[in-house]
């Protein structure tokens, strides 16, 4: 069963699926930055802003909106990157291969049309 298939028979439809897990990436995004606040801060009380990592809440605003397959995948793409550039600031010497996961979003982005919804 393919991964689409299997989407939606678990939650009705591949987009929906796919841009509620898009939306879980922007908010580890968050979480990432949050912590590095805190990190920065000395403490872990979020009340109050004055941070420069408070910026990424408006910054992943951006992202395009994953409403469709080209959405989820450009969306997929940028908080990965945002994901990215955060996690490298936690410790610069954090780097992930994210060339499988490019890999696979190039080949989802090639799929004709017909083959998404099959």
């Amino acid at each position: 069963m393919s991964v689409v298939r299997h989407a939606r028979c678990a939650h009705g439809s591949a987009a929906k699926t796919g841009a509620h897990l898009t939306l879980q990436l922007a908010r580890h995004v968050l979480v990432a930055a949050m912590l590095l606040r805190d990190r920065d801060t000395g403490t872990d009380h979020h009340r109050f802003g004055g941070s420069r990592w408070d910026a990424w809440a408006t910054r992943l605003t951006s992202a395009p909106a994953p409403y469709n397959r080209y959405g989820i995948t450009a969306a997929i793409r940028y908080y990965t990157d945002a994901l990215e550039e955060v996690l490298t600031d936690w410790d610069a010497e954090l780097r992930s291969d994210n060339q499988p996961l490019v890999t696979l979003l190039d080949a989802v982005d090639e799929q004709p049309a017909a083959r998404q919804t099959a």
